[in-house]
């Protein structure tokens, strides 16, 4: 289960923050993705 189906209202949800972090140790172009969201909290 992730937090969108246990404490957000969906309609509500907005991406308020995208962070790209890239790596040095691992082969080829990768990176960190942190995201953060936020919404309306869900009744019951």
């Amino acid at each position: 289960m992730n937090r969108m189906e246990t404490s957000a209202e969906p309609d509500s949800i907005e991406i308020i923050e995208v962070e790209e972090i890239p790596l040095a140790y691992p082969p080829g172009a990768a990176c960190r993705v942190r995201v953060k969201a936020v919404g309306d909290l869900a009744e019951g």
